[in-house]
């Protein structure tokens, strides 16, 4: 939600952003996490670790009701679409 209120992304920018994980002291980060995140985490005392599956999955609908749209983004990593009516 804070990629699409404040980074202005678009529900499927968001989405296909880079995800990490907390799992007890170990963030586990996608691949696709840049490796500078990964050392700046480093630096501030974490545990980072690449993720060895695919974390997560999403699909999700925004909806503009002002302009009466719907604004759909589905994973691309995974299997699923994002339908709305």
């Amino acid at each position: 939600m804070t990629t699409l209120l404040d980074h202005k992304m678009s529900v499927q920018e968001a989405i296909d952003q880079p995800r990490i994980f907390a799992r007890s002291y170990v963030l586990e980060g996608r691949r696709t996490v840049p490796a500078a995140v990964i050392k700046g985490l480093l630096a501030l005392g974490h545990l980072p670790k690449r993720a060895p599956n695919p974390l997560g999955t999403a699909q999700a609908i925004w909806t503009d009701r002002k302009r009466g749209l719907l604004r759909g983004g589905a994973d691309p990593r995974r299997d699923g679409i994002a339908m709305g009516y």
